[in-house]
């Protein structure tokens, strides 16, 4: 339960720079799937 809530709160602390997490979070998934090809 505690990993859920601070997860939560993670979220709640992004959602304030969500255009900006968005972009790091695709960039870092674009990377790691150009990596494991």
């Amino acid at each position: 339960m505690e990993e859920v809530a601070v997860s939560g709160t993670i979220l709640s602390l992004k959602s304030r720079n969500k255009q900006q997490f968005f972009q790091v979070h695709y960039k870092l998934s674009f990377y790691k799937l150009a990596r494991y090809r």
